[in-house]
């Protein structure tokens, strides 16, 4: 697809979610495409990065599979209407501002390697609480999202059981079965 900006405002026109064909012709042989892009709304498609999500794995599975359409590309629009190709990307990155400091994970390691729990810890810990509170005191108008939230805080491989698969098979200070008791029941609190 490359970076163009052939008419996209015309495409986005059809509105999110619509299929576009598309016929071109390349070094004189015709051919036909099809644009598509996933509506933004509930059932998991709330963000772009759900969206991305489906079209990066949609564009990778559709190659891999027997006797399936073949995926061309995938892309994304950019902030200046400009279509931007990522089929060939193999790992995205992300670049973020430089903040001095320390990674909060370290404390957790130290405090696990056996170090005593000191009055920063406690300051830190109370802090990353106030934070928390903070940031998920307001709730936004779409319960079914806040329901989806708590079960990814479970589920997702970034979240709890993610934490959870990090863990060694033979790890003791874990009970067999607390952690599948832990998630049914948080998942009964969201509504699930």
């Amino acid at each position: 697809m490359g970076d163009t900006s052939a008419s996209e405002g015309a495409l986005k026109a059809y509105g999110y979610g619509t299929p576009v064909r598309v016929d071109y012709v390349t070094n004189g042989q015709p051919g036909s495409a099809v644009f598509e892009t996933v509506s933004p709304g509930p059932f998991g498609h709330e963000h772009m990065a759900d969206r991305a999500h489906v079209l990066l794995w949609s564009h990778d599975a559709y190659n891999r599979l027997p006797r399936h359409m073949r995926s061309l590309d995938v892309g994304t629009f950019t902030h200046d209407d400009n279509l931007l190709s990522l089929g060939d990307a193999r790992e995205l990155f992300l670049l973020n501002e430089c903040v001095e400091g320390e990674e909060y994970f370290r404390d957790l390691e130290r405090l696990r390697n056996g170090a005593a729990l000191s009055d920063l810890d406690l300051a830190r810990a109370d802090a990353l609480c106030e934070y928390l509170v903070e940031i998920h005191s307001v709730r936004g108008p779409t319960p079914e999202l806040y329901a989806r939230r708590v079960r990814e805080l479970v589920g997702g491989s970034e979240c709890i059981m993610g934490l959870a698969d990090a863990y060694p098979s033979t790890y003791d200070e874990i009970l067999p079965g607390q952690i599948e008791r832990s998630s049914r029941r948080a998942s009964v609190g969201a509504g699930a």
